[in-house]
């Protein structure tokens, strides 16, 4: 017996050692069945993962990670009550554990509890912050629940240790549309100075940007600093102007000022100080970005005037004036996009000596053109043919209009800048995940890629931005503008994706002989004299399973701009000069207050990212022809074009509200519903309406 308790003591221990060994074989086999089955979307190897996960568990019952693999297998199985239910046995021996808390939020994520996930990842990015991929989760959670200003800090955190995360910087910037701040932050505004340099698009950082430079102009008038040398030290300013559209009265009153010194200093001697070159680089960049809408005085456009002919008369003379051409042109480009002076044709080689900011703008600008010029001819149209559409207007009113609008085609076609680089997903799943339960039997076409129409595609940033986000995809845009097309189409190179572009009328769609999976219809059925006409066209070529995008104008949300079109005839706005004096107007709020508008109405006409730049003031003040809808009535609209109502893509105002008031996603409201939310916030679709609707398919 004295020899026994050891022996059995030694094989007890070599028993429990050969049952971890087999347990860790079990686990590490059922991870790498996991990870395959999620790779294939495979139920049968996922299953066996199950299996042998528990195998392992039987093991080692206390191993939290064969506890955790058991719940994300039984998660992936869509088996949600067991997948929590092991997950609380794994928290129950170590509720300190980060993996286990983050397959927590996992689980409540999937189970559509977006509040109870966040409070999971949370507690796990405080235990840590690169055990899982908590921090990660968590902001995407606070995004998907319209948290914007938590979200926004997340993705900063994020983005300063991943610097080169194509996704992370496209979800910071989507999160910093809806953050706000109320004083200025230095450390906030160097890093929105790098985010304005991310490649593309980053017309989201408008509003941050802008109220950051409200709370340092505020700071700096405080203290008498409010001048030209002082303007040229901020890099937030000369940044903002260079990439977005400066949207706020008070900030565009001031630099109207500092542009008007710079004039008057430049005018007479024509010579520029080289301290004020940054700044006025930047002007010249923003005014490239608004279409050059801000307001001028009568002596101001005169100078512009002679300027505008000395460079005539310099470029076409070919005489070696290149010292006083620069300042010149720096002086007329300051108020004047390079399309709109005329001058265009006229810079046929650009000096090396130039400032390189200068150079590569008008270089641009120039090749720009050019392409655009090759393009045109070539754009295919379809339908009856129409010269309408191909040719100018043939009574003498409508050509003067016309040649005009030429003239200022700054006023139609807005000049986007290049896109932000997205990580490409599935279009579908993309909408399963906005509306799971509408689009729960939605079928993913995987046989084949998918055809998506974009109807109304104007200069084609909405077609590019789908076709660089989305995969497969055959994009086609049509628009009734080839001069609009052919922006779009000479870009395409550069952006590097695929689309048919061609011009017609969208009621003839049929024309085309196509079917489309997904049609994205933005702002132009409300142009047309019957909009139903178009939606039952549009319907026609949709395939049956197939969804819709329709973006309206909110009766509601438009009142005050009816008011003011009605009240001041804003539709018989021919010029880029007329609109500037209307812009100047409304913005000292007198000629809006005449049209009937209250106080809060004005500002909220103020507020508008579209007031502050010509293209999308024009939109907003000037068009002649636009029907206005009330969502309420989106279903039996809908089913006259043998559509059903999915749901509203809802903006982050809406959808916070949306939850306060029915408990539960915007993307679950109904149309009546949505009714209700905007009679008692009527800025709520101060935007569009932008919702989506599904074709039955036959079997349904």
């Amino acid at each position: 017996m004295a020899n026994l308790l050891p022996q059995l003591t030694f094989q007890g221990s070599t028993s429990h050692a050969s049952a971890s060994i087999r347990a860790r074989s079990l686990y590490m086999a059922a991870s790498f069945a996991y990870a395959q089955a999620v790779e294939d979307q495979d139920t049968l190897t996922l299953q066996r993962a199950l299996i042998q996960a528990e195998q392992a568990y039987q093991l080692q019952p206390e191993n939290l990670q064969v506890i955790n693999l058991l719940g994300r297998i039984c998660m992936r199985q869509g088996q949600l009550i067991p997948a929590r239910n092991w997950i609380e046995v794994g928290l129950a021996i170590k509720h300190t554990s980060p993996s286990l808390l983050y397959s927590a939020g996992l689980i409540e994520l999937e189970d559509r509890r977006p509040a109870v996930a966040e409070d999971y990842f949370l507690r796990s990015s405080q235990l840590s912050r690169v055990a899982t991929r908590a921090p990660f989760y968590l902001a995407h959670v606070r995004l998907q629940q319209g948290k914007y200003a938590a979200a926004f800090e997340d993705y900063r955190q994020l983005v300063r240790i991943h610097r080169d995360d194509v996704l992370l910087q496209s979800r910071l910037l989507e999160a910093a549309a809806g953050a706000s701040v109320d004083g200025y932050c230095p450390e906030l505004a160097a890093e929105v100075v790098d985010y304005l340099q991310l490649p593309g698009d980053v017309s989201s950082l408008a509003r941050l940007a802008t109220q950051l430079l409200q709370c340092r102009f505020q700071d700096l008038q405080q203290h008498a600093l409010l001048g030209i040398n002082q303007l040229t030290q901020e890099p937030l300013l000369l940044a903002s102007l260079h990439h977005i559209a400066l949207s706020h009265p008070l900030l565009e009153r001031h630099l109207t000022q500092m542009r008007f010194s710079l004039l008057q200093g430049c005018i007479h001697t024509l010579e520029l100080d080289t301290q004020y070159l940054p700044l006025v680089l930047a002007l010249i960049s923003q005014t490239g970005i608004n279409g050059g809408c801000w307001a001028e005085t009568d002596g101001e456009a005169r100078q512009l005037q002679q300027l505008t002919r000395l460079l005539e008369y310099w470029l076409e003379q070919a005489a070696d004036q290149q010292d006083s051409i620069l300042p010149a042109l720096l002086m007329l480009l300051m108020y004047r996009p390079l399309t709109a002076t005329g001058l265009l044709d006229k810079l046929f080689a650009i000096p090396d000596d130039w400032p390189e900011p200068l150079r590569h703008y008008l270089i641009t600008q120039i090749n720009n053109e050019q392409r655009q010029r090759l393009h045109r001819p070539v754009i295919p149209t379809f339908g009856t043919p129409d010269q309408a559409l191909i040719s100018p207007p043939t009574s003498s009113q409508s050509a003067t209009r016309n040649q005009t609008l030429q003239a200022d085609n700054c006023l139609f076609y807005p000049r986007w800048r290049p896109l932000q680089q997205h990580p490409q997903g599935n279009y579908f799943s993309h909408l399963k995940c906005l509306f799971p339960m509408a689009l729960a039997a939605l079928s993913i076409p995987t046989e084949h890629t998918a055809e998506l129409l974009v109807a109304g595609c104007g200069t084609g940033r909405e077609a590019f931005k789908l076709a660089q986000k989305f995969t497969p995809l055959n994009v086609t845009a049509i628009d009734l503008s080839r001069e609009a097309l052919s922006y779009g189409r000479a870009h395409q190179t550069d952006i590097d994706v695929s689309i048919d572009w061609m011009q017609g009328d969208l009621r003839q769609i049929s024309w085309l002989g196509k079917q489309f999976d997904a049609i994205e219809c933005g702002g132009v059925l409300q142009q047309l004299p019957n909009p139903l006409s178009g939606l039952l066209a549009l319907a026609e070529v949709l395939k049956p399973g197939g969804v819709i995008k329709i973006t309206l104008h909110s009766r509601v949300a438009r009142q005050e701009i009816t008011r003011l079109r009605q009240q001041l005839d804003t539709t018989a706005m021919t010029s880029a000069t007329g609109l500037r004096q209307l812009r100047y107007a409304l913005m000292e709020t007198a000629l809006a207050t005449t049209a009937g508008l209250s106080e809060q109405q004005c500002q909220q006409l103020l507020q508008r990212p579209d007031f502050y730049s010509l293209s999308g003031c024009y939109e907003l003040l000037c068009r002649n022809r636009e029907q206005l809808f009330d969502i309420s009535d989106a279903s039996s609209w809908l089913a006259n074009a043998g559509l059903r109502w999915v749901g509203m893509q809802a903006q982050p105002e809406a959808e916070q509200l949306a939850r306060q008031t029915y408990s539960c996603p915007a993307g679950e409201l109904t149309p009546e519903q949505w009714q209700l939310l905007e009679n008692q916030s009527p800025a709520l679709f101060i935007g569009r309406y932008q919702f989506y609707a599904i074709k039955p398919a036959h079997d349904q």
